[in-house]
C-alpha cells in the first residue's frame, strides 16, 4: 500500500470485552479498499499504521470490526 499525502494515521487493538451495543462491521461487510486495508493493518508488527483516508473513515465509523478477532480502529 502505498503512502500518500491523503492518507491517515490510524491505530488498531483488540478491545478486552465486547459491549453488547457495539456497533460491529464484519469483515465480508467493508469495501474492498477497507479489506486491503485492514488486512494490512492486523498483519503489522506494531499497532498503528497509515491507509487512505477513505478507509479511515469507512473503519473507524464502528466501535468494532470482526475479522480473526473483534478490532478497534482509531485515528491517531
Amino acid at each position: 500500500m502505498s503512502v500518500s499525502n491523503k492518507d491517515s494515521r490510524v491505530r488498531i487493538h483488540r478491545p478486552e470485552t465486547v459491549p453488547e451495543d457495539a456497533r460491529v462491521a464484519h469483515f465480508d461487510e467493508l469495501s474492498d479498499p477497507a479489506m486491503e486495508g485492514l488486512f494490512a493493518l492486523v498483519s503489522a508488527t506494531t499497532d498503528e499504521g497509515r491507509v487512505d483516508v477513505l478507509t479511515a473513515t469507512e473503519l473507524v465509523q464502528y466501535d468494532l470490526v470482526k475479522f480473526t478477532d473483534y478490532y478497534r480502529v482509531d485515528f491517531v
